[in-house]
């Protein structure tokens, strides 16, 4: 799958190409197809910014077509001299990677403090896809500028040479992607947003939505699922198959397998349905009959759908002990969760 990204910076144009090629999906820039329109780009914000360039580009592409626009806001600097929108652009003129850096270090040592001026930036993002339109913002806080220039320039991103991280007290320059992700600014959230607006592949937890994915997370499942040595066998459409092995901690004092054990298992073999739908889900109501005792090495317990709508599920779980009798049946309603 492919994905315009309408910015003429060639740097700016990679800036989600790794985080989204591991999903299947490669970002083509306007030079990979020799296009550049003539935008004028009069919004208020970031994101009426990115949805008017993203629109544009739509409309003579035909393409998945993302776009994107940042703000920059500089503190004690006054009005008539923020950056906001026109990051790049100065008084009309617009500014070369050496421009930008002297422009914007002599405004630290104008208005900064020791040397330092504290900054922020504000992202927007568009992506459209079949003329369907969603936008996302975030923000950069955590850093400030500095007259003292880095030996390094980051090309299309002259700014991170004279930005420098708090937290890591580091260049953005200098910053690994570890050092990146070790203060949640790789923007893997970002990646997942434009993920999740173009692929046909659902994702949960970033894992792909497919019945054989599905049943190695559940298998590798921490928590709940291992301790109680439950496992996902097989996955269908309609239909889950789940075991539990029963063990000495599975009994109840009477030594049969344990009702809340029971209940256990029927509630995450329709959770496994629920995830075929591509989101989380909760349980809101369950109701549940005990038939037959359940002893022996292990159980079997097989979930299927009753009703499935956009936000909730009904589905029935049934438990068949070790002389595969019927004894427990439980339905449940699941409320489905945003992304």
């Amino acid at each position: 799958m492919k994905i315009l990204f309408a910015t003429g910076n060639e740097s700016k144009s990679k800036r989600f190409s790794k985080g989204l090629k591991k999903y299947g999906i490669e970002v083509i820039s306007l030079k990979d197809i020799d296009l550049d329109l003539d935008i004028e780009e009069n919004g208020k914000t970031a994101i009426e910014n990115a949805i008017i360039k993203a629109k544009a580009y739509y409309e003579e592409t035909k393409m998945i077509t993302m776009a994107m626009d940042d703000t920059l806001y500089l503190d004690n600097v006054p009005e008539n001299e923020q950056p906001g929108l026109y990051v790049r652009r100065v008084n009309g003129k617009k500014l070369s990677d050496e421009e930008m850096i002297e422009h914007y270090s002599n405004l630290v040592k104008k208005y900064g403090k020791d040397g330092k001026l504290t900054a922020r930036w504000i992202y927007g993002l568009a992506v459209i896809k079949d003329g369907n339109v969603k936008t996302y913002t975030w923000s950069k806080e955590d850093f400030y500028m500095t007259d003292k220039i880095s030996k390094k320039v980051d090309i299309g991103y002259p700014l991170n040479s004279i930005s420098i991280n708090i937290s890591l007290n580091k260049y953005f320059t200098d910053m690994t992607d570890e050092d990146k992700k070790s203060i949640k600014q790789d923007e893997t959230d970002v990646v997942n947003f434009i993920r999740d607006c173009v692929s046909d592949t659902e994702y949960v937890n970033d894992i792909a939505l497919t019945k054989k994915n599905i049943i190695k997370y559940f298998n590798k499942f921490e928590g709940f699922i291992k301790h109680n040595n439950i496992y996902l066998d097989s996955l269908d459409d309609d239909k889950a198959v789940l075991y539990a092995k029963i063990t000495e901690d599975s009994l109840n004092p009477g030594e049969i397998v344990h009702g809340g054990l029971l209940f256990g298992l029927s509630d995450t073999a329709m959770g496994v349905l629920c995830y075929l739908t591509g989101k989380k889900a909760v349980t809101v109501d369950s109701s549940i009959n005990y038939l037959k005792p359940c002893m022996g090495e292990k159980i079997k317990c097989i979930a299927t759908p009753i009703k499935i709508g956009k936000s909730i599920g009904v589905y029935k779980a049934e438990i068949y002990n070790e002389d595969d009798e019927l004894a427990v049946v439980v339905t449940g309603t699941f409320m489905f969760l945003n992304k």
